[in-house]
């Protein structure tokens, strides 16, 4: 069985279509895993330069009270596959944010004469500005002012052909979810018949037999002459239909689309696996890494906000999504860490075996330590020889 792969051409998507998208099982679940993905990273914001590290703490004070951050983030998360996502920002007394309103695309509507996004009102429309609003749009371009969505590269025709599927699989469901008898009749019964009347002998036909077999449903089918009465009745169920088919092209179309979600192009055929799950993973951080650099740019208005209002440079700071490793990956880190001090300290014994001496600057540096905290306790004892050069 042959199922076309999944176009890397883009066309166009209305908002009503990603909505049934993304609240499709099919769709959601693959979906949610990706985001998941980036939402549970570690996000940093950090300093270009040391100096101004100093005003980490305080930014990062009026960051954490954002009161709905994580649904903001949530929201963000699937800008991407929207096209493009509306925040309006709420403030403190301060001028610190309090809390991003996400706003539902059905409150929205793209004024083409103005070339303005636009809030609709009862009495009037407003205005979607940056000025009171985060407008987060995905890979805007001029034909795109409201940006282009990730599942225009060929999604649609994938969860159409699904969508169709699965339909008819609910229709023979909930039509042969019970038995349904099949009663036969004579040919010669109809001769000499008009097509009335023959509609109306077989109607009249299974309403007798529907009073005695209690269902609604009765088919009628046409049968040789000289079959006995017990043969002329037959019954036929959901099993007897022959679903496995609709099934495979389920699972294959489903396959396609968490495929296409998670970025996954791994060859079913060639890797064990292992191999596979890791190539896969691989694949689906790249997808997340994508989202994830969405988020930061958008993150970073907040901090040209706040900039403004606290006056320092919002240049000077960026925010950083980072995997958490766990405790059992920061521990193998660590492990490492020490190893490559211990090869350092090594090397600096082979120096001094040819006779070199190192500056203690050099040994605190490879150690970790500032060089006043240094102390040499038995200087005839110490492996690097009686005394530090002072260069």
């Amino acid at each position: 069985m042959s199922i076309s792969s999944i176009s890397a051409k883009a066309s166009s998507i209305d908002i009503e279509t990603i909505n049934e998208f993304i609240h499709a099982i099919e769709v959601s679940t693959p979906l949610l895993s990706v985001t998941r993905g980036v939402t549970s990273r570690i996000i940093k914001l950090r300093a270009k330069h040391v100096e101004d590290e100093k005003k980490l703490n305080a930014i990062e004070l009026r960051g954490a009270g954002v009161e709905n951050f994580n649904d903001f983030l949530n929201k963000l998360a699937l800008a991407p596959f929207y096209g493009y996502v509306v925040h309006e920002k709420i403030y403190n007394k301060d001028f610190s944010i309090k809390k991003l309103e996400y706003i539902p695309h059905s409150c929205m509507k793209w004024d083409k004469d103005k070339e303005q996004l636009m809030l609709k009102g009862e009495n009037k429309e407003i205005p979607i500005t940056e000025k009171k609003f985060i407008i987060s749009i995905h890979d805007k371009t001029l034909d795109k002012p409201l940006g282009k969505s990730l599942f225009e590269y060929g999604l649609g025709t994938v969860f159409e052909d699904l969508k169709s599927v699965n339909e008819k699989v609910r229709g023979l469901q909930k039509a042969y979810g019970d038995v349904i008898p099949v009663i036969g009749f004579y040919q010669e019964e109809l001769d000499g018949k008009t097509d009335e009347e023959k509609t109306e002998f077989v109607r009249s036909k299974a309403k007798k037999y529907k009073g005695m077999l209690d269902n609604d449903k009765i088919f009628s089918a046409p049968l040789q002459t000289g079959i006995p009465m017990k043969d002329q009745i037959h019954f036929i169920s959901l099993a007897d239909l022959k679903l496995e088919m609709h099934k495979v092209l389920m699972e294959k179309y489903e396959s396609k689309i968490e495929k296409f979600i998670k970025g996954s192009i791994y060859s079913e055929s060639t890797a064990g696996s292992q191999a596979k799950d890791r190539v896969q993973q691989d694949e689906k951080e790249k997808i997340e890494d994508h989202i994830a650099k969405f988020i930061s740019s958008e993150l970073q208005k907040l901090i040209k906000d706040d900039a403004m209002f606290y006056g320092y440079s919002p240049e000077c700071y960026y925010f950083t999504f980072e995997l958490d490793s766990g405790e059992g990956e920061l521990e193998k880190v660590e492990q490492e860490k020490v190893k490559t001090k211990r090869e350092k300290m090594g090397l600096f014994q082979d120096l001094k075996n040819l006779g070199y001496k190192v500056s203690a600057e050099k040994i605190a540096e490879a150690i970790g330590l500032d060089k006043k905290d240094l102390l040499l306790e038995d200087s005839s004892n110490y492996l690097l020889g009686s005394e530090f050069s002072k260069s």
